[in-house]
């Protein structure tokens, strides 16, 4: 595969195109949620309550079980254990987001963490 080189304008013309989409606490993650895209936010550092979406059908996928993660703003760590998100965590929140989405009635907001 090759990379594709696109400009903002263009991944957000990608993004409301896509069924769903998964990402950090990045800009990208921000123009997804700006498109109304589906998202799923996989936040380490960073709360999503704070810099996550404001749609109440998209969903954060954090670990909320270290204490080191309360309140740390650190650009630097050597451990980034707040990193370390289970696989099968993201796909069943991506499962969930996905039905959701499918559905018309709104939904409550959802963490899993």
């Amino acid at each position: 595969a090759r990379a594709v080189s696109l400009s903002l304008k263009g991944f957000y013309a990608l993004t409301k195109q896509a069924q769903v989409y998964v990402g950090g606490d990045t800009g990208p993650t921000h123009l997804a949620i700006a498109a109304r895209t589906p998202v799923i936010g996989l936040f380490g550092p960073t709360e999503w309550w704070r810099n996550g979406s404001p749609y109440s059908d998209d969903v954060c996928v954090e670990r909320n079980d270290i204490g080191c993660r309360v309140d740390c703003h650190r650009r630097s760590c050597s451990q980034w254990i707040c990193m370390d998100i289970d696989v099968e965590r993201v796909l069943h929140a991506l499962s969930a987001r996905l039905a959701r989405a499918n559905e018309t009635a709104p939904a409550e907001s959802a963490t899993i963490g």
